[in-house]
């Protein structure tokens, strides 16, 4: 990691959130300089986050959701505020227990894998969920 880094957007939560959001964290990465493999991670863990965002909340376009990302030249941190339906990832289904035709719970199982759920609120209607990646671990 080269140090010091940061990004954010607000998108609508539409498709095309997805494709924002992951050339998001793909330009995050570069400049942050987290190398192929935490890179790779932090793509798809922005992917599986965002995804889940719109295809199982009811959110439209006309809902936002914002997505922060941080280094401090150590970790990464993500930051995903939306106003969707409650949901802490610490506590949801095992993976298996969810429509295999939709992955059963995989891609929220490699979220949990590879990052570290710093802290989830609700208040006011909106979720903030914040998560840290250590480089090379």
């Amino acid at each position: 990691m080269t140090g010091v880094c940061n990004r954010a957007a607000t998108l609508a939560v539409e498709a095309s959130a997805v494709g924002a959001a992951c050339e998001l964290a793909r330009a995050f990465a570069a400049d942050a300089g987290l190398g192929d493999a935490t890179g790779a991670r932090l793509c798809i863990i922005v992917e599986e986050l965002v995804t889940n965002l719109v295809e199982h909340t009811g959110l439209t376009a006309t809902d936002g959701l914002t997505l922060v990302l941080g280094s401090d030249g150590r970790e990464v941190t993500l930051t995903l505020t939306d106003t969707g339906p409650p949901f802490d990832p610490r506590v949801s289904p095992p993976p298996g227990k969810l429509p295999p035709e939709r992955g059963g719970g995989a891609g929220l199982a490699m979220v949990q894998a590879w990052a570290h759920v710093e802290s989830y609120v609700r208040a006011g209607g909106i979720n903030r969920l914040a998560l840290r990646l250590t480089p090379g671990s």
